[in-house]
């Protein structure tokens, strides 16, 4: 993919979202205190997991409403597309999650097994011994690493589906999904991941350097509305702009975008790139270290 091989960047200097990190909501596993010398470490060790991790082979990877895409050489669809300082180009969905982790496990059959037998190595036998002190354990990982919840993390930056070949928030059943990522908009470029806001998000940055009436209009601009049409507004009223809010409003409106249900999305960098999928690694690694505990318990009943 020639085109897409030369993406720019995104400008680093607009304010981040007010989110955690990925690795901040993933830190090691509150383990319990010590109870009778018991050591609970174990639980946090890491396995060791092969690399690459489902995904995260690919540099260029758009998240939004629980699908995986991938910016292709092609001519871009109406409702769906990614545009960096030249001409935009097609987002086609990547392998769903879910298969490319089973994939996955598949193809790591071996060393997974491998580290399975290690984890369940390193239980101290008086834990190993008691059924009541495994399940603790396994209660541990589940609520930590692998349990549901009643809703998919960042559910409220959905986008909604509005007409045909729009993306409807899915409720993947992957632990890229449904634990890490939910329905949160994001857009990994090689090292660096960004935030994916609307053109009404982007302007609440701003918001204490433009006038009150001149914000609420662009509020209340539908969802679908152009790039081109807010900056012509914003054009016709820079006295409503500070003037050192002006070029970094403009700026963005006119370079990176994507368009995702239609809706135009602009990319603020959020963190590094390596924290989404170390906290993706810890996912996984507590989620085998769960099925493996779950093995164990029901092979001694």
């Amino acid at each position: 993919m020639r085109g897409i091989s030369r993406i720019a960047q995104p400008d680093d200097r607009a304010t981040p979202m007010a989110d955690k990190s990925f690795l901040d909501r993933f830190q090691r596993l509150e383990l319990p205190e010590d109870r009778k010398g018991l050591d609970w470490a174990f639980l946090d060790a890491p396995l060791g997991l092969p690399e690459p991790l489902p995904l995260q082979e690919h540099t260029l990877l758009v998240l939004v409403n629980g699908h995986a895409l991938l910016p292709a050489d092609a001519p871009p669809e109406e409702v769906r597309s990614i545009r960096f300082h030249g001409e935009p180009h097609a987002l086609t969905p990547a392998q769903p999650p879910s298969e490319a982790e089973t994939a996955y496990r598949e193809r790591h059959a071996s060393q997974l097994s491998r580290g399975a037998k290690r984890f369940l190595d390193s239980i101290p036998v008086k834990i190993l011994d008691d059924r009541t002190l495994l399940e603790s354990a396994a209660d541990l990982l589940r609520i930590q690493g692998s349990g549901s919840e009643t809703s998919a993390p960042f559910a409220d930056r959905s986008l909604a589906a509005r007409g045909a070949g729009d993306l409807a928030p899915s409720s993947a059943s992957s632990v890229f999904f449904s634990r890490l990522v939910g329905l949160a908009r994001l857009l990994r470029i090689h090292e660096k991941l960004y935030d994916l806001v609307t053109l009404q998000e982007y302007a609440r940055v701003f918001e204490k350097a433009i006038q009150a009436d001149f914000f609420r209009k662009l509020q209340t601009l539908p969802a679908t509305v152009a790039p081109e049409e807010m900056l012509r507004l914003i054009e016709e009223s820079l006295d409503a702009i500070h003037a050192k809010a002006r070029s970094p409003l403009r700026n963005k409106l006119s370079t990176c975008r994507l368009v995702v249900n239609g809706i135009t999305l602009l990319p603020i960098y959020r963190e590094a790139a390596r924290g989404l999928f170390e906290s993706y690694a810890r996912l996984l690694d507590r989620k085998l270290k769960l099925d493996t505990l779950e093995r164990h318990l029901g092979g001694r009943r």
